[in-house]
């Protein structure tokens, strides 16, 4: 089942602000990427691992608060 652009992009920013602790915006706030990973068939939380990885961003597990990967 494909997720319509705006729900895909919404949950990307949901999943910034909970593992990233900064928004989409914050991140740099381009269309083109979430168009790009949308059109890919990226799920968001794929998209948004990727998108860590990609700028070295530190991740944030909400489960352990003491827990942070590079």
């Amino acid at each position: 089942m494909v997720i319509p652009f705006d729900e895909w992009a919404k949950e990307v920013d949901t999943l910034c602000l909970r593992h990233l602790l900064c928004d989409w915006k914050n991140l740099g706030g381009e269309i083109d990427p979430l168009l790009g990973g949308h059109e890919c068939g990226h799920a968001p939380m794929e998209f948004v691992r990727w998108w860590a990885e990609k700028y070295d961003l530190m991740w944030f597990d909400p489960d352990n608060p003491y827990a942070f990967y590079f």
